[in-house]
């Protein structure tokens, strides 16, 4: 099964991903006012189609609600820059 969902990022703007055998913790840290989504993205063996199966979860942090930008266009959530400008964001990320 692989799929994914796109939430409105958390108020504090911090993520985290443990890893419960190892107890590993992958922490993301970011200003929801500039980037105001986290997609959940995960694959349970789903893909790749050939070769051996994987299993994964990833975190992205997005300033749009869905991968494709005409549905984007359509929710206001697209990011619409004119020619030369550029928008610039931070993410901090740590791993334990």
């Amino acid at each position: 099964m692989t799929d994914k969902v796109v939430l409105d990022a958390p108020i504090d703007g911090v993520v985290k991903l443990k890893k419960l055998k190892s107890g590993r913790v992958l922490t993301m840290k970011f200003a929801p006012t500039d980037i105001p989504y986290l997609g959940i993205c995960y694959n349970f063996g789903a893909w790749p189609l050939t070769g051996e199966p994987a299993t994964w979860v990833a975190l992205e942090p997005t300033t749009g609600r869905t991968d494709r930008l005409d549905e984007c266009m359509k929710l206001g959530s697209a990011n619409i820059l004119k020619a030369r400008e550029s928008k610039t964001w931070q993410l901090e990320l740590e791993i334990n």
